[in-house]
């Protein structure tokens, strides 16, 4: 008896032939087919409301991770809520099957915040291009837009600026949240594309 698993990434009818080898190899016999097999799906979706992150998928195994792939220990139920703003993501597992989610972005409100008083956000609502003015060099600056679902839309690194005019010409219209850094302190505000 020989035993190989098979992962399936497609949807549909899936025909696994087999053709037995010798120890060195080579083709032994006629090619064996197993027939139609259907893959299971695993629900990898996943809910976010107020910064609590929920599987979808019910009655199964959970592993919360970061979107380069580690495991967040511990955190092993359909619902996490993360204490650090970051792209979280998670591995559903219905017995040998496992599926991973989208990496969604959380926003987590940090104790240090930028003073709004220090910077202007123009014009807004916005059409083509927001200028972000902090009227002085301010360095170690990194932009962040989220659309209303906390989805990541782009992200911006700049070394040192005075000021900032972003792009959002591609955008759809709505609401976004701009997530602003400058050296470690942080400042988010809703932005309206028109």
């Amino acid at each position: 008896t020989v035993s190989k698993d098979c992962f399936v990434s497609q949807t549909g009818q899936v025909v696994v032939d087999c053709q037995p080898n010798d120890n060195q190899g080579n083709p032994q016999g006629n090619v064996v087919s197993l027939g139609d097999m259907v893959p299971i799906t695993v629900d990898n979706s996943v809910t976010q409301v107020d910064g609590t992150l929920t599987a979808n998928a019910t009655g199964l195994t959970y592993q919360w991770t970061l979107c380069d792939g580690t495991e967040i220990e511990g955190e092993t139920n359909a619902s996490f809520t993360p204490t650090v703003t970051g792209d979280y993501a998670v591995v559903v597992t219905d017995g040998n099957c496992s599926s991973t989610s989208e990496c969604i972005t959380v926003m987590v409100n940090g104790t240090t915040s930028l003073n709004a008083g220090d910077l202007s956000f123009y014009p807004n609502p916005v059409q083509d291009e927001l200028t972000i003015d902090f009227e002085k060099m301010v360095s170690d600056v990194k932009v962040r837009v989220f659309n209303i679902n906390g989805q990541l839309m782009f992200t911006q690194d700049f070394p040192e600026t005075e000021m900032i005019k972003l792009d959002m010409s591609k955008l759809i219209p709505g609401t976004y949240m701009l997530d602003l850094t400058v050296k470690g302190e942080s400042l988010k505000t809703s932005i309206i594309k028109m």
